[in-house]
């Protein structure tokens, strides 16, 4: 392995299973230390859904704007209002990021789920926006939210 290698099985547990808030700690002093943690934060390597939470409280522990990076794969995360985390995603989103780039990247997203005939998405979507109390107007996609399943 290169010197900034890192050996995905060490990180086996993180996308597998909850974990307590000593090892995220340990995860996000590893991530925040690291000049690409994109590389190793994937939403599609969770083994179960409440392994995300793991994802969600170390990128609030980076803190922005380093989490920036993060965003477009936490966006995955709001395609099931069903989804365990996806509560305490929302928060992260309102939290963590200022509304401008969220705005942005919700508009974005708008236009994927939608391509992608994902009706259940654009509801997620729109329950972001609700949550973050944002003007529907600043939205150039807004026609898209009347595909909603909800």
């Amino acid at each position: 392995m290169g010197e900034n290698a890192v050996d995905m099985g060490a990180w086996n547990e993180f996308y597998s299973a909850e974990l307590s808030a000593e090892i995220i700690n340990k995860y996000s002093e590893e991530l925040q230390a690291m000049d690409h943690p994109e590389e190793i934060l994937n939403f599609s390597l969770f083994k179960n859904k409440f392994a995300v939470f793991n994802y969600i409280r170390v990128v609030k522990r980076i803190g922005y704007p380093k989490n920036s990076v993060f965003i477009e794969d936490l966006m995955k995360g709001l395609q099931d209002a069903n989804w365990p985390f996806f509560n305490e995603l929302l928060e992260l989103f309102k939290s963590a990021y200022p509304e401008e780039l969220l705005v942005k990247t919700i508009d974005e997203f708008l236009v994927v789920a939608d391509d992608e005939g994902d009706y259940m998405w654009i509801s997620g979507l729109a329950m972001l926006i609700d949550y973050l109390g944002a003007d529907i107007e600043r939205f150039r996609n807004k026609k898209i939210l009347g595909k909603r399943e909800f």
